[in-house]
Order: structure tokens, then sequence, then C-alpha cells
């Protein structure tokens, strides 16, 4: 997960603000599927994680709702109205600047405007912060060799595994044995 952050922050210094948003806005979701047992999130464990990790640093201008519902909004429709999302709780709309401008400025009370450098670096902050405290299933996973989709692994204990298109979290001993896979070796 950490290559994730990595790479919010390579979007950042590139100055290509849509990726480092967007991603950084999957970030929560990839926090959640580690503490889940079956891998799976949903919006109010989203909310949650958003509110533990990140929601302190914009107390009384952003919850994880909110949060959420931006997400959906950005990820699915390339928008920032929240106005038609249904985890939305209080605001309707985002403004996302680049500049020096303001930060957590709160607009006719249903408009936040936020700088989208320092929101992108407060969620990466809020990732750190969940790894360091909740190390136990953080992997990492690298891609080597895209064209042909094999991922290595290194597990908390310093092991690594190479794998050629790897099973979902959810998959199953029983449906990896099915597919021709040890179950042993699953990278989740």
């Amino acid at each position: 997960m950490r290559e994730f952050v990595t790479a919010a922050r390579d979007a950042l210094a590139a100055r290509n603000h849509y990726a480092a948003l967007t991603l950084a806005l999957t970030l929560p979701d990839m926090a959640c599927s580690l503490e889940s047992p079956d891998g799976r999130t949903s919006g109010a464990q989203y909310a949650t994680w958003f509110d533990r990790w990140v929601g302190p640093r914009y107390r009384k201008v952003l919850d994880g709702s909110d949060c959420y519902a931006l997400r959906c909004a950005l990820l699915h429709n390339g928008v920032d109205g929240i106005e038609d999302q249904k985890a939305r709780r209080v605001l309707q709309r985002f403004v996302f600047t680049t500049g020096a401008g303001n930060h957590k400025k709160l607009l006719d009370k249903v408009v936040l405007q936020l700088n989208a450098r320092k929101f992108t670096l407060d969620i990466c902050e809020g990732v750190e912060a969940f790894l360091s405290a909740c190390p136990i299933r953080a992997r990492t996973m690298t891609i080597i060799d895209a064209p042909h989709g094999l991922l290595i692994s290194s597990d908390p204990d310093g092991t690594l595994r190479i794998f050629a298109s790897p099973p979902r979290p959810t998959m199953g001993r029983k449906r990896m044995s099915q597919a021709g896979l040890d179950p042993s070796q699953d990278p989740w």
C-alpha cells in the first residue's frame, strides 16, 4: 500500500492533481480492506476510517460520509458535486485549488474549498499513520512485469513471492484449488 501513497505524492510532484486526488480518495478503501476479514469495504467503513485517521484535521468542515460521497462522485462520474450522492450528509460540492489559496474554507455552508495538494497529503499521512499502527496484514505489491501481470509480494517478515495473475482475496481455498492454484501461496 505504501507504493500507492508514493504514487499519489509522485502525482503531486508532477502537478497531476487529478491523478493525485483520485488516488488519494481510493486509499481509505484500500486501508479498510486490510482491516476487513473478507477484503471487502463499504461506504460506512470508509467514513469510519476517514473520521479516525484523517478527520481530526478536518473537524467541523468535512466528515467521512461527505468524503465518501466525494470519492464516489469523482471516481465514478468525474465531478466534484455530491448533491446526488446518497452518502452525503452536509456538503453539496467541493472546489479544489492548486495554488496558495484557502484550504478548508466553507462557502455558503454547503461548498468546501480545499487545496488539492494539502488534501492529498493529509490522506497520505493518515494512511501512513494507519499502516504504522496496524501492520498485521499490511503487505506491499509492486507490478514488476506489467504486460504479463507478474506481481511480487513482500510479506512483513521480508518473504518475497512472485505471482502471475493472483487470485482475488475473496476467492477462497476451494476455488483456488479448483483453479489449479496452491492455497498456501495466497498473496492475500
